[in-house]
């Protein structure tokens, strides 16, 4: 997970694209899966709201925008776009690092 969001979110910051749809439908349906089980997880043994109001709030842009993607397939947008995206992706890739170190 740590991978792919330094390399989707770099490759929308300085290629203005992400990953072709082949690779990014399985991998939207693992993150899908993911952030069910982290969300689980985390309510059922952290209670800590910070970490619970995060991994809902990805939970819920992954079904959303991983839905979106899986059914309407790739669009091209403008610069804005994938600068905002990538901003989203290295946010995601922080928080993963946090989870990461808070569990090891």
């Amino acid at each position: 997970m740590i991978i792919e969001h330094s390399w989707i979110g770099t490759l929308a910051l300085l290629k203005n694209k992400t990953i072709s749809k082949r690779l990014g439908v399985p991998l939207a349906l693992f993150e899908i899966f993911y952030y069910t089980y982290l969300t689980a997880v985390i309510s059922l043994l952290h209670s800590d709201l910070l970490f619970s109001t995060f991994t809902v709030f990805f939970l819920i842009t992954h079904v959303t925008g991983g839905s979106y993607y899986i059914f309407k397939g790739e669009r091209q947008y403008g610069s804005g776009f994938y600068n905002a995206y990538s901003i989203y992706e290295f946010t995601e890739l922080a928080f993963l690092l946090a989870v990461f170190f808070l569990f090891a």
